[in-house]
Order: C-alpha cells, then structure tokens, then sequence
C-alpha cells in the first residue's frame, strides 16, 4: 500500500524486541519518530495516526510486559538457579478476569543467560528451582499460572522440577535417583538414564488450578527435531552429551507407560524437556507465546482498525515465521488483508509474496556504515560533548577523538568493546539455529580451526564476509 495516495492513514506498530538493543516499547517509539519525521519534511503527505502495541512471544521482555499491563505485584522467592546455587528469584502475581494470576518466566529462575559459559553443562543443569517458585505461587494463592519456558539452561527432561513437587525417580536397585542415592541436590540431566520407575499421587497441581505453558517451538522430546539434538549445544553439550542426555531422555520416557505418548506432542521437546514434564504431571496446557500475548493486548482488534500494520525483530530469518511475534502478526493481518511490513537491523529473507511481508533492513534505508554510525550518535537524547572513536573517521560533527586500539588506551573505549563483542556473542548463538552446521554457538564466528575447516568443507553462507573467507576460500 502507498500511504501517500490516502489523506489519512491509521498505522499501528507492534514489532517484537530488538535484542540487545531495543524493547518492543523502544523500537515502536522510534519507528514513530522516524515516520513523523519523513511526514513532516514532505509535501501533500498524508496525516499519520498511530496505536502501538507492545508484545512478546513468551522469551525476553514478557514479564515486563505484563508487569506494565496488569500493574503485577513483583514477588520474589528464595529458590535455586540452574547449577544450584541460591538465588532470590521473582515472579508477577496479579488480578484479571476476577482470579489471582501468577506469570513465571523461567529464563529468570534457571536461565541460560544467568551462567557464565564454564557453567553451561547440561548434563549438570536442573529445573529444581522452578519448582520451588511454581511452588510458592500455589502457596499464594495463585488460581491460573501461566510459565513462560523460554531461555532455559537446562535438559533435564523437567525432572528437577518434578522432583521439587515430591515426585520420586527409582533407579535399577529399587533406590532413590539423586539425592537419596548420590548424596546430591537436585536431580539433572545426567540421572535420566538411571530412571527405571516414577512414582507420584495425582493431582500434582490441585484441582481448580489453571496451569498454561507459553511456548513458541513446536519440537517433540526426542529423536533429530528434539530439545536435545536442536538445543543442547547452545546449553553446552558436546557431541558424547548429546548422545547421553538422547538416551536418557528415551529411558525417562519409557520408564512411565502412561505419560510416554506426550513425548510426541509438539512443543514436548521446549526448555529441554519441560514442555514434555509440565503437560504430562503437572496436568498443563502448552499455549503459543504470540497468541497469549495477542488476547492480552487486543492485537487482533487493532489489525483490524490498522489501514499498514508495521512489525518488526533485530534479526529476522525463517524462526521469525515459525510461531514467534513476527508469524503471529501476520497471521492476523492476513486474515483481514492488510499489508505488513518489517523493520530489522538484518533480513535473511528479503521482500517476499509469499508472506505477504516486506522487510527493510537498516542497511537498505542507510548502506553508508559510517553515515549510520553519525546517525544514531546524533539521534540519542543526550548529547555527547565528545566520542571516543576506535580508530574509524566517522566524520561526525560533534568533537571526536581517534583511538587506535582504544580498548586497551579507555575505559570508556573498553566498556563499549565489550558490551559490542557480548552482543556479537550472543547474536552467533541465535545464528546457531539456523546455520546449524557451523558450530557459531561454540566459536562465535571468529576464524577457529573448525570454523574455517567447516567453510572448506561445506562452502561459506549468508553471514560470512566475503573479506573473510577469501584467503581459504575459492568462488
């Protein structure tokens, strides 16, 4: 749609995060700002009025959100993180539909991200403390628990977590797994194999309890597709791991007749194993992220008032189409014919007919990496009296200083480097999913024996500069 061929045009933003960058709320304001901008400096432009909604898919943000939407009381509860240390976790209690709600993001509780990388082993990892903070919430009160399963550090096939509720795991000799046997904490990923019966009392989650799963991949339990082959090296696991935690996770199934046919079930396989462990003892339902996060803030009804509905994610790649915000708006937009378009720092996609969605990427808008580095130091609210630059002219009209290899000559040169390289890192960990064969989640894109062996090998993909790989490298 040309909006400059209509007098007014209602236009609503409701793009997901920019990680590491911007918030759903960031991002809507700033693609706003920008739109006015053009507006204003343009002749016979149509009048633009806007609605924002800020949304989430269940990962990153989701708590904020509804911590924003319902004014949620912020509890917190002294539970344990993946590797079992103590930690003062938090969750949101809330008032809606006349029932007390509790929302848990488990990325808060026993996250990837709360680990620094020599505590990535999911062989060790445990849902434990999730158990103690869907505990606690129970004990509050709480009438509907919606957990959001995103980001999670673990593999453990939910067994932790089971195990907090009172659930007990037999091995072999008719002992206690875990605890009882090994004189450990928590049960984790690597006690899978050692399963031969599970005992329990039903109903684990009292009656009366509405209990919701937010998730937003479709995986099963086990087999290629499943949460081990798909998620455990971002968690940490090697190849011998992969082929443990496989084989262990196939036993802790088996070892449960009744419960075994929900390993198949899509969305099983999410958080490593807790979708599998919440739908069949904990009695819940798995819900996709958008579509909970669409009902809360009326999405559908402002499509349906938008004349363009502009979305938008940091990265967008074929995942964006797969149940995350991205498929969600475009679903509903479909639905009701209207024109979708993306914003995005990258597009491995491109302008597509096929999803009826167009994206532009910064580097479409502004190729010039200099003229976009000027930009948005000129754009921030606060004004720099001076920049520190790390050796590249960037021509920019406030006082700069040069330095060449400024992270070891300021501080300050020094902060920005290593908060550019975490984001770097954490962005080849999400390239890790689609560009599977590379290994980035474990070198991060940087010129490693493997990586480049891989390149030789397989041949370079999208991501790979051209100035990079030309020494190894043949067209």
């Amino acid at each position: 749609m040309s909006i400059q061929n209509k007098k007014g045009v209602k236009i609503l933003l409701c793009p997901d995060k920019f990680k590491g960058s911007l918030s759903s709320a960031q991002a809507s304001n700033a693609i706003e700002k920008g739109l006015i901008k053009r507006a204003s400096s343009a002749d016979n432009y149509p009048t633009l009025e806007f609605a924002k909604v800020t949304i989430a898919d269940g990962g990153d943000g989701s708590q904020e959100i509804i911590e924003n939407l319902y004014k949620a009381q912020k509890v917190t509860v002294q539970t344990y993180n993946a590797t079992g240390d103590e930690i003062t976790g938090e969750y949101l209690l809330y008032n809606t539909n006349n029932k007390r709600n509790a929302f848990i993001e488990m990325a808060k509780i026993c996250g990837l991200a709360m680990l620094d990388k020599s505590q990535r082993n999911p062989l060790y990892t445990s849902t434990y403390g999730l158990g103690i903070a869907i505990k606690d919430a129970l004990e509050k009160g709480a009438e509907v628990i919606t957990l959001s399963i995103g980001g999670s550090a673990t593999n453990d096939g939910g067994i932790g977590m089971l195990e907090s509720f009172g659930i007990e795991f037999f091995g072999e000799d008719g002992k206690h797994v875990g605890a009882a046997q090994e004189n450990k904490t928590f049960l984790s990923g690597k006690d899978l194999e050692k399963i031969r019966r599970i005992e329990y009392k039903n109903p684990i989650i009292p009656d009366g309890v509405e209990f919701r799963v937010i998730c937003d991949v479709s995986n099963p339990l086990l087999g290629e597709n499943g949460a081990t082959y798909v998620y455990g090296p971002q968690k940490g696991a090697d190849s011998q791991m992969i082929c443990q935690l496989e084989q262990g996770m196939a036993n802790y199934v088996s070892s449960n007749e009744k419960t075994a046919h929900y390993a198949n079930i899509p969305g099983a396989g999410a958080a490593g194993g807790v979708g599998f462990a919440c739908i069949a003892y904990l009695n819940a339902t798995l819900i996709s992220g958008w579509r909970f996060f669409a009902e809360i803030t009326s999405l559908e009804e402002k499509i349906k008032w938008a004349d363009l509905v502009i979305t938008g994610e940091g990265s967008i790649d074929s995942q964006s189409l797969q149940g995350k915000v991205i498929d969600g708006v475009l679903t509903i937009a479909q639905k009701y014919n209207k024109d979708v378009a993306a914003f995005c720092g990258v597009s491995k996609l491109g302008n597509t007919d096929k999803t009826n969605l167009k994206c532009y990427q910064i580097t479409s808008i502004e190729g010039n990496v200099k003229k976009c580095m000027t930009q948005a130091v000129l754009g921030l609210d606060i004004k720099p009296d001076i920049t520190l630059v790390d050796g590249v002219d960037t021509h920019l009209n406030i006082n700069a200083e040069y330095v060449v290899k400024g992270d070891l000559k300021s501080y300050t040169v020094g902060c920005a480097s290593i908060l550019a390289k975490v984001y770097r890192d954490n962005l080849m960990v999400e390239y890790s999913k689609t560009y599977t064969e590379y290994g980035l989640e474990k070198h991060k894109g940087y010129g490693t024996k493997i990586h480049i062996d891989k390149i030789k090998e397989i041949g370079p993909c999208k991501l790979h500069r051209r100035t990079f790989i030309k020494n190894f490298w043949a067209e």
